[in-house]
């Protein structure tokens, strides 16, 4: 067990064409804010800077104070504030959990238990260990930055409230224990893995097409025993667990 408590983490999918050529290949996508389901995620608003301010700044970097100069620092503002939305807009971000049985997020997420939850060894998909980190579930509706601020602030300033930005929601998705990965370059998005996924759970209304399906994509896997494979069940008390599955061969089509 790792010093975070946990070695797996988990992606709850919908079985389809992507989903198979993700449990196949190994890889997942890195999705933009812009697909997101909560319209809060990764949202800002810049506040506008006084012309108080923008003289203030001017001071503070030892420059004239006049109209000239007052123009020239707002256009430099406005750029700024379009230069970082941009890079916001444009980051890549993959979602996990470390709960493969958390009844909504298999509504919500898995095709209302139809789908699956894949498992990946968390040390497999640390391309960059600063940007693994875990949402903190405190996020105002309205988060605001002032670009005047941002300048007269260091980058590691800048880098804090890109951290507040997209690692922080709403306190109503708290049930999601959700942890991303953030890659800033587009072209890095399709993030593939060193080894085969660790784990495939398939959801208490999975189909079994879909379950052989993704079995005979995996069964080499399987049978070395690379990757484990569960079915979702209700026990005794009424609640969702994990049931291993163990196929002979031949049930394979």
């Amino acid at each position: 067990m790792s010093e975070l408590g946990f070695d797996t983490v988990y992606r709850y999918r919908s079985v389809s064409v992507d989903t198979l050529m993700e449990i196949s290949t190994a890889s997942f996508f890195a999705s933009k804010p812009e697909f997101f389901n909560d319209p809060f995620d990764c949202g800002l608003q810049w506040l506008e800077s006084s012309d108080e301010e923008l003289r203030e700044h001017l001071l503070y970097l030892d420059k004239d104070v006049n109209e000239e100069q007052l123009n020239e620092l707002r256009d430099v503002s406005l750029s700024f504030q379009k230069t970082v939305s941009d890079e916001i807009s444009n980051l890549g971000v993959t979602c996990f959990t470390t709960d493969p049985l958390q009844p909504l997020m298999w509504a919500h997420y898995a095709d209302c238990h139809r789908g699956l939850c894949i498992g990946y060894a968390r040390e497999g998909i640390l391309a960059n260990e600063k940007h693994f980190k875990s949402v903190k579930y405190d996020r105002p509706k309205k988060v605001t930055l002032n670009a005047i601020q941002l300048f007269r602030d260091s980058l590691e300033s800048l880098s804090q409230a890109l951290d507040n930005i997209v690692f922080r929601k709403l306190p109503e998705w708290s049930y999601e224990n959700e942890w991303r990965l953030m890659v800033m370059r587009p072209e890095d998005r399709v993030i593939s893995l060193n080894s085969t996924v660790e784990s495939v759970t398939f959801g208490l209304k999975c189909p079994l097409k879909d379950i052989n399906q993704v079995l005979n994509i995996l069964r080499l896997h399987y049978f070395t025993g690379i990757t484990k494979f569960y079915k979702v069940v209700i026990d005794e008390n009424g609640d969702l667990t994990r049931k291993s599955i163990e196929i002979p061969k031949k049930e394979f089509t």
